[in-house]
């Protein structure tokens, strides 16, 4: 069942992993993804849903206007991620990392509700070009601050979901292929650059054309 799960729920959210901008809504769609697996199997979306709950780091205030340069999230969720980021903040509230959620709320929270006037910092700490923000989404394309911005957050890296990838792939093969922990460590070395060379198994990828 545990199998299931994994093809069912997190596949799309280790494939999307790698990309900084697709963090807040990968997170979003993940965490919905697990409490809806309650109607395959409660006691895992359970489980998988509570613990994934401590992990929410890019819903936080300050990381999730990272999903404003994800080209799945809809310009009508820009518009009102730009709107609660320009509202009043009436409290100051410490600055955190990680942020908690109603679990029973969850399935209809959207992007918009995770953000802020804090969420204005991201472009402050990030040194990024906010005049696009003044402007309607669906214009954001053609403008060069945002192109720049939006290179900036693309050359990020999810620095947890890498530490993750290293781990399963150390679970993967650890004692499938080989016991000499020598071996061990030049296997995962070769098998990560593999990796990293044919990232998807598209022909234009395998031929190495650009």
């Amino acid at each position: 069942m545990t199998c299931v799960c994994l093809q069912y729920v997190y596949l799309k959210a280790w494939i999307s992993a790698p990309l900084a901008s697709g963090a807040p809504y990968s997170d979003l769609l993940l965490l919905k993804s697990l409490l809806e697996y309650s109607s395959i199997h409660l006691a895992i979306s359970k489980a998988t849903s509570n613990k994934f709950s401590g992990n929410l780091w890019y819903l936080s205030p300050e990381l999730v206007g990272l999903a404003l340069f994800d080209s799945r999230v809809s310009s009508s969720t820009k518009r009102l991620m730009v709107s609660a980021m320009q509202s009043e903040d009436d409290q100051e509230q410490e600055h955190t990392k990680r942020i908690t959620i109603d679990l029973d709320s969850a399935k209809n929270k959207n992007l918009e509700h995770f953000v802020t006037a804090k969420s204005a910092k991201l472009f402050q700490m990030m040194d990024l070009p906010d005049g696009f923000l003044t402007v309607d989404p669906d214009l954001w394309e053609d403008r060069h601050d945002y192109k720049l911005a939006s290179e900036t957050v693309r050359s990020l890296k999810v620095v947890n979901d890498h530490a993750e990838r290293g781990v399963a792939l150390i679970q993967e093969y650890s004692g499938f292929i080989t016991q000499d922990e020598s071996q061990l460590q030049f296997l995962l070395q070769v098998v990560n650059e593999h990796r990293r060379v044919y990232p998807d198994s598209r022909k234009q990828t395998l031929s190495g054309q650009p």
